[in-house]
């Protein structure tokens, strides 16, 4: 038998008593628990590191994106949903772009279009929702105010940050595309070439001289500024100026929805918390529910068999998805996919040694742009927060005075008209986001969420069942191999055996086996915080493939 080495990549945990930030980067955990340590709660602490987020990694965030938010409140436990996703502008329409033959390339397999007008430039903005969710949630459950929570991230967009060996892989790989955009690329390009990371002593900073203007003036004047302000006319004028259908009506008419309890249901113990509507939220508790028709923790952790039933509930929750939700009038509400009756109709289906082979999702393609943060506090209030400009880099459109790089979330749209995820003026698209939090046995236990677009909700899946099946610890739950189902062939973490791989082939599945690495992703990218229900500390859990970084105190 021939061995190999491999990847053994892990993090050590971080543990704390009072409070916890867990992020995608260091300076944005650490704005967080700055405002913990100053007596904020965990909504302020969340929003002080989202926006230092998208800041310090603004090819994944920021405010030209959107996201989802959940806030679990301990004194009252009462839960909260806040979706700030963005919506296409009212001007978009099915026949907007002009389809080609053949598939586009990124995250979904739609017929491409004409320039790739829907994946990158100015027809493939939508309207931004991060900035009003977040000043949405600091107003409602925050105790500090806007100005006070936006000075990290104020500080790092003026003075500067280093750029780390992950900032300048993200801008090598998008390279070729940000080259075309001079705006974007005066940024994140030196002399003409993507910058390269800092070699200390000498350490050069990326500083955003204009979204620091940006952010003093909203800092200043509140979050009006950027829907109804002088910066909204700065980016309305400038998109309509490249061909682009974002107005300022677009920018003075976004809401974010708040909903007062969101989709919850429970998975053996334990409450999960997830986001409803056109989230990962619902694919979610499907796949959770299929799964709870199995004693999984019997068969064993990464036992073929357990593996098996992971992918065969992976495989109808999302054949569903795509199928069936998204947002025109074709679209089935995704309240009617969660039936009781009906889950248990498409469980009658699995089989514990084969399979099943008429439940096949639609194929994807790797990629996508997100970020995802995990606070808990010293009360235990908890939030788990996702926020995204869509693909690295958004639409790659900078608003030069400005200093804002716009989402692409068009892109999630499908370009062809007639289908359940067609594009609808005003309206928001189906997309992959899945934060939850987790109560077992009445008491806050877990927040979690990750990056990697349409591979988060297998993940959470997994994670999920880490944690509540085999009793993992969050770190440990977080670094085990896992699988995906959401291009319909089954991804194969490559450090699982050879012969859980030969016995997953003979049920009839078709396994890939791939090694994750820091670039490309094979896997979606999780972070976490968690309580151990024994001690009350607070135990973090991040990916290990990832600069990111929990910090207690």
């Amino acid at each position: 038998m021939m061995h190999a080495t491999g990847w053994q990549m892990v993090k050590t945990q971080a543990i704390a008593a009072n409070g916890m930030v867990s992020s995608k980067h260091p300076l944005a955990s650490q704005a967080g628990i700055e405002i913990l340590r100053q007596g904020g709660n965990a909504v302020d602490a969340a929003v002080a590191t989202a926006l230092t987020v998208g800041v310090v990694e603004p090819w994944m965030s920021g405010l030209g994106g959107g996201g989802f938010m959940l806030i679990y409140l301990a004194r009252t436990g009462q839960s909260f949903a806040i979706d700030f996703g963005v919506a296409a502008p009212q001007a978009a329409h099915p026949e907007m772009y002009i389809l080609e033959e053949g598939i586009t390339e990124g995250l979904f397999p739609w017929r491409k279009t004409r320039d790739n007008e829907a994946l990158y430039g100015p027809k493939a903005i939508c309207i931004p929702g991060t900035l009003a969710g977040l000043a949405l949630a600091l107003r409602r459950f925050g105790s500090l105010d806007l100005a006070a929570v936006l000075r990290p991230a104020i500080q790092y967009a003026e003075e500067g940050f280093a750029v780390d060996w992950f900032a300048a892989l993200q801008i090598t790989l998008d390279a070729d595309i940000l080259a075309k955009f001079p705006a974007a690329a005066g940024i994140f390009f030196k002399n003409g070439f993507p910058r390269k990371p800092a070699d200390p002593p000498k350490v050069e900073l990326l500083r955003q001289p204009a979204l620091a203007g940006t952010l003093r003036r909203i800092a200043e004047r509140g979050p009006d500024e950027f829907y109804r302000g002088e910066t909204a006319r700065k980016i309305a004028r400038e998109i309509q100026a490249q061909g682009g259908f974002l107005t300022e009506t677009d920018l003075s008419t976004y809401a974010p929805l708040l909903a007062e309890g969101p989709l919850e249901d429970t998975y053996r113990d334990c409450r999960i918390l997830a986001v409803p509507g056109l989230s990962g939220g619902p694919t979610l508790i499907q796949a959770l529910n299929l799964l709870s028709g199995f004693d999984l923790a019997s068969y064993g952790h990464d036992s073929p068999t357990a593996l098996h039933l992971l992918a065969e509930v992976l495989r109808i929750a999302f054949a569903d998805r795509y199928h069936f939700m998204g947002a025109s009038e074709s679209a089935v509400p995704w309240q009617r996919l969660l039936v009781s009756e009906r889950i248990e109709q498409l469980r009658s289906r699995i089989t514990l040694d084969r399979a099943a082979a008429d439940a096949e999702p639609c194929a994807l393609m790797p990629g996508g742009s997100t970020t995802h943060l995990s606070v808990i506090d010293r009360d235990r209030n908890m939030v788990s927060l996702t926020q995204t400009l869509v693909s690295r880099f958004g639409s790659r459109v900078l608003i030069p005075d400005v200093g804002v790089l716009l989402n692409n979330g068009m892109f999630w749209f499908d370009p062809e008209p007639g289908k359940a995820n067609s594009i609808v003026g005003g309206r928001r698209p189906l997309t992959n986001m899945t934060p939850i939090l987790i109560l077992k046995n009445g008491m806050p236990w877990a927040s979690l969420g990750a990056s990697g677009g349409r591979r988060i909700i297998g993940a959470m899946t997994q994670i999920t069942s880490h944690l509540i099946d085999f009793g993992m610890d969050i770190q440990d739950a977080i670094c085990a191999p896992r699988i995906d189902l959401s291009t319909g062939t089954l991804a194969a973490d490559a450090r699982l055996p050879e012969r859980t791989l030969a016995r997953l082939r003979a049920m009839g599945h078709s396994v890939l086996p791939v090694v994750e690495s820091i670039a490309p992703r094979s896997f979606s990218g999780p972070c976490g915080v968690m309580i151990d229900p024994t001690t009350g500390i607070l135990r973090s859990g991040v990916d290990p493939f990832h600069p990111a970084v929990a910090i207690g105190h």
